[in-house]
């Protein structure tokens, strides 16, 4: 069923980079996309909690599933909805976070994507301030190790992160 926040949902991720369900990789990036679009200030209404690739939301699960049924109406509905100048600002900042920069080469995009996410639900859960790096870095390698020997990435990260909450 079509719904307006599926129609919602649609519009904007045509305006920041599309998304592909077609497999692991696609879904974590479509969740992804969306948490950092939350995170700019876009209230799509997903709760997001704590898992295995960092901040996942259910209720964005289930309803990829009713979207992925019927993307093409959606999508053609979508576009014609029009965004204001400030969610267009906010887009354009997600857009640009996702580009990985060269500092974050050894990450595929999706894990570049997972890493700007996951220190950003870190940063809220525990109540640390973006600007506090070393402590984010701690409790993201307490969480996910295999981040430990990305500090490089990190620091990208962070840059990317500041730029997308920055009002």
């Amino acid at each position: 069923m079509i719904t307006k926040d599926l129609v919602v949902l649609s519009r904007f991720l045509a305006e920041v980079d599309g998304v592909c369900f077609d497999s692991l990789e696609g879904r974590i990036g479509f969740q992804k996309m969306v948490y950092l679009l939350q995170a700019a200030g876009i209230d799509l209404g997903y709760r997001f909690d704590w898992d295995v690739y960092g901040p996942y939301s259910r209720g964005l699960a289930s309803n990829s599933v009713e979207y992925e049924a019927e993307r093409e109406r959606i999508d053609e509905i979508a576009e014609r909805a029009r965004l204001t100048e400030p969610a267009r600002i906010a887009c354009a900042k997600v857009k640009k976070a996702i580009e990985k920069p060269e500092a974050a080469s050894r990450l595929t995009r999706t894990g570049w994507m997972e890493l700007m996410c996951s220190l950003h639900f870190i940063s809220e859960a525990l109540k640390i301030d973006l600007s506090d790096t070393d402590s984010l870095a701690s409790e993201l390698t307490k969480r996910k190790p295999f981040f430990a020997d990305h500090k490089r990435e990190m620091e990208a990260a962070f840059k990317a992160l500041r730029e997308i909450v920055a009002a």
